[in-house]
């Protein structure tokens, strides 16, 4: 048997090769980016807000790993690829505005911007109110109620064994100084074994005749903290307020003495990150998981610790 095979023949054909199907060097990767991205939002909680830098490095953040799985994904498969230009572009558009931000924020370069947050004016000494005696004044720093406070607590066995206390505040309680600090769960497991219930109480501490007293809660405070998973109250704040800027999350009781936990809302009023001011509050009822989000001209009275200290010092 004979073959006959034109050779002018085969170099006129085109041998077509089906190419090699790409999806998956660009869908994997960007899958996988979104997981971490969710991952990350779940675990660190940072604001969606362009004033936020937390929010920006985390952009930042992720268009690097997408890059880096990207690569990483092709080379395994044994196929070239490269980062696309839109990334490319994207990526160096988040570091400008990274570095535009902090530069429009630089107090060098707007100290008279720095210099407008606080209003100063000039007003007669006589609206400062007068103390008549020393029995209205706090006599107690906050390490000696932190020691009065954990002697009180280390007399509950039941209490002590699950639960420690947490940062003291000092607030204004029905017209005198008191210091107030809420229990918390001691690690995981102890919140694994008492989340049903919740907390039990919380420890008053009158810092003008030094006493301490733990007050326990007919209805146990379930959102807070140092709980976890969905029972964390930074995360129901932030969940509940995604593009909020929120910080100094502390506990103060009411007039009443029903427990509260009071978070500071910031924005920035110069650039894109400086000149951090206090433009409202997030007040959460640890109870039963209400959240409500209130400006400045309506906090209540009986929160006194809206504005930190240091914040104010530094402006």
């Amino acid at each position: 048997m004979n073959i006959n095979v034109d050779i002018k023949d085969l170099r006129n054909r085109v041998i077509i090769v089906p190419a090699k199907d790409d999806k998956g060097v660009k869908l994997v990767p960007l899958l996988i980016t979104a997981v971490l991205a969710l991952l990350m939002c779940w675990v660190f909680l940072p604001a969606i807000n362009l004033k936020s830098v937390g929010f920006w490095f985390l952009l930042l953040f992720l268009i690097m790993v997408y890059g880096a799985i990207k690569l990483t994904w092709a080379a395994a498969k044994h196929r070239n690829a490269s980062v696309n230009l839109v990334a490319k572009v994207f990526g160096l558009i988040m570091a400008f505005c990274i570095v535009v931000g902090f530069v429009t924020s630089a107090k060098v370069l707007h100290a008279k911007a720095y210099s407008r947050i606080l209003e100063v004016s000039d007003d007669s000494i006589d609206i400062i109110p007068s103390v008549d005696a020393s029995a209205s004044i706090a006599l107690m720093d906050t390490a000696s109620a932190q020691m009065l406070g954990d002697r009180r607590i280390g007399s509950l066995t039941q209490v002590v064994s699950q639960f420690n206390v947490g940062s003291y505040i000092q607030i204004n309680y029905q017209d005198a100084p008191a210091k107030v600090a809420a229990l918390r769960y001691d690690g995981f497991f102890k919140w694994m074994a008492n989340h049903n219930e919740g907390v039990p109480g919380y420890v008053l501490v009158n810092p003008v005749d030094m006493s301490a007293d733990y007050v326990p809660l007919e209805k146990k405070m379930k959102y807070v903290p140092s709980a976890y998973f969905m029972e964390n109250l930074e995360r129901r704040i932030r969940f509940r307020y995604p593009f909020a800027m929120f910080g100094n999350v502390h506990f103060e009781i009411d007039e009443e003495g029903n427990p509260w936990y009071v978070a500071s809302v910031y924005d920035h009023a110069v650039g894109l990150f400086g000149g951090e001011t206090v433009v409202g509050a997030i007040l959460a009822d640890p109870v039963t998981g209400t959240i409500e989000k209130v400006d400045t001209a309506n906090v209540p009275l009986w929160a006194d610790v809206v504005f930190p200290g240091d914040l104010i010092c530094d402006q």
